[in-house]
């Protein structure tokens, strides 16, 4: 049978935490013999998250790891028993060696159970298909259908800082299976296929269900019925190639998101603040891997970064699916307000009665200059007065008199003053 394919946007804080329900899953029965089971792992260029399922009636769990097949020198933490995953970094190693167990705190007395058995957790030395976003497996689960129950539930749920994709693959054998969704109206069913699932992050309150059934008319399962569900995650992050900025225009350039993710575009963001509480937004199709900035102000540093988004239907209306990554970007630095391309430099003077004539080399990008004189050589006494030109006849001093003459750029950024270091220092004197 035809698989249908779907859009299903669901309101959560997404990554993938994994609880099992109903057939898939005895709490009762994991509480009396509180084993940790491992359910799904998830490698990264950093690390392995692990996330194993829910236990009821503990205080919480304890994760060890070890980068020694032996376990020595392990690492010990504790995770508060409304989490089921943990990450583990890498630390620069190949091979992380872990283990769960529950704990019980009663009466100020700590009840350790059972470790799981040691796993092993080895990361590709080639992180392409992490970084890149491509499909990734993280979590596989199967059963037989038989007269003592009927379907099989779980929910998809966790934390996370950036939206993300589902792939649900499916199949059994012997007879069909229907697949439902509490998120959609719709139904998949069949031996084999597939159906995408998006999971943003807009609201914490909702999680994406989904329940595996045998397709009968009577709705009562065939004895020896497998089934399997394969989840893959989808992240098409994107990795920003190149940054140049000169001035108030900038260039930004980026790798496209992995084919899976079948993105619509891009969005290109850039923001004065490291949070992005405000930020100014380029829509670009798909086909741009680039994107010039104007405007900008050349003293400031800004944030840059690319968010994939891919247009959905959500009960019969469009509606633009975000990536949201968890990275900041990278920072489009601006110009120093203390950094001057070039300093004023005295190219000429003539004496005059009573005053003298200086002259100074242009410097770009500057409001004016200040010129200082005294008759010491080491300026003290000095006077200073600011001009718009390059050029300044000081008049009002004393005559046959020997004056000492530097002078320095200024800017004016932000209401605030910046002078360059002054110029050369020469020796005029008066008629």
């Amino acid at each position: 049978m035809k698989t249908k394919t779907t859009k299903i946007t669901s309101l959560l804080l997404a990554l993938v935490m994994l609880f099992s329900a109903f057939g898939g899953l005895n709490i009762t029965a994991l509480a009396d013999v509180p084993t940790v089971n491992v359910v799904a792992t998830r490698m990264m260029k950093s690390g392995v998250t692990v996330y194993w399922e829910k236990l009821s009636d503990v205080s919480g769990y304890q994760i060890e790891y070890s980068y020694n097949k032996d376990m020595s020198n392990s690492k010990t933490q504790k995770v508060n028993k409304l989490n089921t995953h943990y990450k583990i970094k890498s630390e620069k190693h190949n091979t992380i060696y872990y283990r769960i167990r529950a704990y019980l705190l009663k009466n100020e007395v700590e009840t350790n159970y059972k470790w799981s058995s040691i796993e092993t957790a080895v990361l590709p030395k080639d992180y392409s298909n992490y970084d890149t976003g491509k499909k990734t497996l993280i979590y596989k689960n199967n059963g037989v259908f038989n007269n003592s129950f009927k379907n099989y539930t779980a929910i998809i749920g966790g934390c996370a800082s950036f939206d993300s994709i589902f792939i649900i693959e499916y199949k059994s054998s012997d007879y069909p299976i229907k697949i439902t969704s509490n998120m959609s109206k719709e139904e998949y069913c069949g031996n084999a296929g597939a159906f995408t699932a998006y999971v943003p992050i807009n609201n914490m309150s909702s999680y994406y269900e989904y329940t595996v059934s045998p397709y009968t008319e009577s709705g009562l399962a065939y004895k020896n019925t497998q089934w399997e569900i394969n989840i893959y995650e989808i992240t098409p992050l994107v990795n920003i190639k190149s940054v140049n900025r000169n001035n108030t225009h900038a260039k930004i350039t980026w790798n496209a998101a992995n084919a899976d993710a079948k993105i619509d575009g891009y969005y290109l963001q850039w923001s004065e603040t490291f949070d992005y509480k405000s930020y100014k937004q380029q829509d670009l199709g798909k086909g741009s891997l680039s994107c010039a900035i104007d405007g900008l102000d050349k003293y400031k540093d800004y944030y840059a970064r690319v968010i994939p988004y891919k247009k959905v239907t959500v009960n019969g209306k469009d509606v633009i699916h975000k990536y949201m990554l968890e990275n900041v970007g990278p920072c489009l630095s601006g110009k120093k307000a203390d950094d001057f391309d070039a300093y004023a430099q005295i190219t000429n003077s003539k004496r005059k009665k009573k005053a003298f004539w200086v002259k100074w080399a242009k410097v770009s990008d500057v409001k004016g200059y200040q010129i200082q004189y005294s008759t010491k050589k080491n300026m003290k006494g000095s006077k200073k007065l600011n001009t718009s030109k390059n050029a300044k006849t000081i008049k009002r001093l004393k005559k046959k008199k020997a004056y000492y003459v530097r002078v320095r750029a200024y800017r004016v950024v932000h209401g605030k003053t910046y002078y360059s270091p002054w110029s050369n220092k020469v020796k005029i004197k008066t008629k």
